[in-house]
Order: structure tokens, then sequence, then C-alpha cells
């Protein structure tokens, strides 16, 4: 289903050329609009719906009311016609606000990354009545690591105890009570698991704002970044005098990466990394070696 023809055009051309390559080789390309087919159609096994998220001058949205089509609108038509219902949404929605514009259905969540970067969200209506179902799933995966997907309820979110880093990393120099530490992936954070993913792989959290973990023994099977505590900064003296570059993070922190790089006289790349980050409270830099 497209409302511009060209891209019609296209599509079924590319469908004749591929037809040996794909499993489904009966495809049907209507030149219209969501709103306008709906009106006619029958009942289906999946609706799979891809809104455009761009406005009339070509500028980049992200709410759901402002999509083409509007799918806030369209929900209830997608419902009666579609036994489930997909949608293909922005890697910059907003997660609790899309769920609850979309009425009471409850819909699993899939956040896809590539290579610890967002590509999509997707919303999927729960097949079973709702009643039926006790919560709603979400799950994060790199598709270029899926053996380290993360699947959690929001419930389980909810009822998770973050465990807070004691003041050892922040007074220690060189570091050495906590060796560890970790940064969930892009998928895990877009998802909201704060909490829950210290809490499922025993990991300590730096701060209540500060989506960073650390442990004294090294968790090898971690959904994310993983690094090596060299020591803790506090001044270019710190630093080794060798050191010239390092790739500079910081999270939660007062300064961007450019300004700490300034203030420590480095230049951008290396395999060094100095991660600025608050540590119950106390802006703190941490220079560490990434684990393979």
């Amino acid at each position: 289903m497209e409302q511009n023809e060209e891209l019609c055009r296209i599509a079924e051309h590319n469908f004749n050329v591929q037809s040996d390559n794909v499993r489904c080789t009966k495809v049907s390309i209507h030149n219209s609009t969501a709103e306008e087919f709906l009106k006619t159609a029958g009942e289906y096994d999946l609706i799979f719906l891809d809104p455009a998220r761009r406005d009339s001058h070509g500028g980049k949205v992200f709410r759901l009311e402002d999509c083409t089509p509007n799918v806030v609108e369209l929900l209830p038509t997608l419902l009666r016609h579609g036994k489930q219902v997909m949608l293909k949404l922005s890697p910059m929605l907003d997660l609790t606000q899309a769920v609850r514009e979309l009425s009471d259905i409850v819909w699993d969540v899939h956040v896809v990354a590539i290579k610890n970067e967002v590509k999509e969200v997707l919303l999927v209506s729960q097949a079973r009545p709702a009643s039926a179902i006790s919560h709603q799933m979400i799950t994060c995966i790199d598709l270029a690591e899926p053996e380290k997907a993360f699947q959690f309820s929001r419930e389980e979110e909810q009822a998770a105890v973050a465990s807070y880093q004691p003041s050892a990393i922040s007074q220690v120099r060189p570091a050495s009570a906590f060796s560890y530490l970790y940064e969930p992936s892009a998928a895990i954070l877009k998802a909201g698991a704060y909490k829950l993913v210290g809490a499922r792989y025993g990991l300590q959290k730096l701060d209540a704002n500060t989506h960073l973990y650390c442990s004294d023994r090294l968790v090898t099977d971690f959904p994310g970044r993983k690094w090596k505590i060299e020591q803790v900064v506090r001044d270019r003296k710190d630093l080794p005098a060798e050191l010239k570059q390092a790739n500079v993070l910081t999270r939660n922190y007062p300064m961007t990466p450019e300004q700490l790089k300034k203030k420590l006289h480095l230049r951008d790349g290396g395999t060094a990394y100095l991660i600025g980050a608050r540590i119950q409270g106390k802006p703190t830099v941490l220079r560490a070696t990434l684990i393979p």
C-alpha cells in the first residue's frame, strides 16, 4: 500500500525481478492511502504499517499523530481488520507516551539496533485479549549480537531495586575495589531498563541518573560495552605523560566530551577511554580500557 504512484511502480518492478529470491511471490501493490483501502478491506492475519515520518515541508516528525497516516486516529480501524497490527516507528519515539496514546491495547515492544545504534521501534498488538495477558513485553535486540537480546516487562523494571556503588571508585586512586565498568546497549537504554539491567547482572549503579554500572568481577555476557577501569583522573597530572589522545565520553556529567578533552589537553582517538560521569552526585573522570 503506497500513495506515491512512482514508488508503487518501483516496488512492482523490484518484486518481479526478485520473485525467485523471496518466499512470498504473490504480492499485490495498491496505489492508495491506508484509509481508503481499509474502507473495503477484509480481515488479515497481520497488518504492518510504516507511517511516513515527514511533514508537508519534508521535515522529520516523531509524534504518532504527526505521521502519515495518523496512527492514533487509524488504530481502531486497523484493529478491526487485523488479527495483529505491527507498527514500525521512529527510533526517536517516546515509548511511554506512544503506548499511552494507543488506547488500552496491550503492545509488545521491540527496540531494534545495529552495532549499538537504534534503527527502529516496533509495536506489535498482542493476538490474545488484553485481559488474558498480565503485562507488556519489551525486547531489546542488537542484530549484530542477537544472542544478547534482553527481554523484560515494565512491571519488572518498576519492581527492580538498583544497588548503588559505594564511594570506592571516586575515592581510591587507582580504582581497585570496583574494576569493571559497563554501559548497556543503546536498545536497552532506549527501552528504559535502567534498574533491571543492573539487578539481573549483579552490578552496582554509579548514580540514580547515571546509567553506568560497575563490578569487581568481569561479566562477560553483559549486553553492552565493557571497560577495565585503570584509574580515577582528577586533573591532567594524573594521566600518563605519554597519553596524548583518548576516546572521551560523558554521561550525566557537567562537561561535554569536547570540553573535557580541552581541559585535559587531549586529542580524539587512540585506544584509551576517558569517561566523565557523576558518581553518587560527584563528577568523576575514569580512565579505562575497552574490553572486546
